[in-house]
């Protein structure tokens, strides 16, 4: 349970989870949502009318500046997430992902904030794409601003939230009623997958973690043609490839970090912006990272538990 007052920068899907789960569980604290987007202000508001609301852009220094004061969490989830617009817009992708981060490490520094969360994502890793690019110079900022010593700068790295704003499960259900068949990229394509709730419980734990650390949850995956056949197995798929700046297979660590890294045989991994002074032994279950193609599967009963 938090305590304190929080700006959570961002009005999507997974803001939304971290206000409910803050109501749910009593957090005795205030919560203000800042973004640029009045019309998701609105939605909000109506399911959690307790809320301070703030329209700004985290590319305003100015503003954010302004609205940190006072606070003591900030979770940034703000940023520009959808591939393919990122890779048409590449100079927006980079000013609102890298500079708006920019921007959150700078006021919350100069307004005194206890913790700030990054929420970054497996694209980060061995980056193809405008949008990995982005992340991973966003999580090397928030490194270099932890240095400091001052405001605690903390990262979480995770891949596919299932049911989130655009996710696969949506698109296709739109294509199938739309068109009568669903597209997809590839059948072995491989994703990891998580639930809103698993995405909620690791930015939580990353605030009792060492500042300056990434921590990554140690999720499952599944490949395409699977999670087609879990989901909806009686659907006509036709596959059309890879879009530009997709992998076929995602990583959460790669397998140059790895020695930075404190792999907890359970739950999470620690990953150090320097090599750690200790050995991690042989609690390393896979091999040359931690990718989607080689951890563990989900199975059909897990895939549609999540599902619910």
């Amino acid at each position: 349970m938090l305590t304190g007052n929080i700006l959570i920068t961002g009005s999507g899907f997974l803001a939304g989870a971290i206000v409910k789960r803050a109501v749910d569980e009593k957090w005795n604290c205030k919560i203000t949502i800042y973004s640029r987007d009045p019309i998701k202000h609105h939605k909000m508001q109506v399911q959690y009318p307790q809320c301070k609301y703030i329209v700004g852009d985290i590319c305003d220094l100015n503003g954010l500046s302004k609205a940190f004061i006072g606070h003591d969490i900030v979770f940034h989830t703000a940023a520009l997430k959808h591939i393919p617009e990122c890779e048409a817009n590449p100079e927006e992708t980079m000013r609102v992902n890298y500079g708006g981060t920019c921007n959150i490490a700078r006021a919350a520094l100069e307004a005194k904030v206890d913790k700030v969360v990054l929420i970054s994502t497996d694209k980060a890793a061995h980056p193809i794409n405008i949008y990995g690019v982005s992340k991973l110079a966003a999580e090397r900022l928030f490194q270099k601003y932890s240095s400091y010593g001052l405001t605690n700068y903390h990262t979480v790295r995770y891949g596919n939230i299932l049911g989130s704003t655009g996710s696969v499960l949506t698109v296709w259900r739109k294509m199938l009623e739309r068109d009568g068949f669903v597209t997809a990229t590839l059948p072995n394509m491989s994703r990891f997958w998580m639930t809103v709730e698993q995405a909620v419980d690791a930015i939580l734990l990353s605030l009792s973690e060492p500042h300056s650390t990434i921590t990554i949850p140690k999720v499952k995956a599944l490949d395409m043609a699977t999670f087609a056949e879990y989901t909806m197995p009686d659907v006509k798929f036709e596959y059309s490839g890879l879009r530009p700046g997709e992998k076929l297979h995602e990583e959460l660590l790669t397998s140059e970090e790895m020695s930075s890294a404190d792999n907890y045989p359970v739950g999470h991994i620690r990953l150090y912006s320097s090599l750690p002074s200790f050995s991690f032994g042989s609690y390393w279950t896979f091999k040359d990272g931690y990718r989607s193609d080689n951890c563990e599967q989900l199975t059909r009963d897990e895939l549609l538990e999540m599902l619910k």
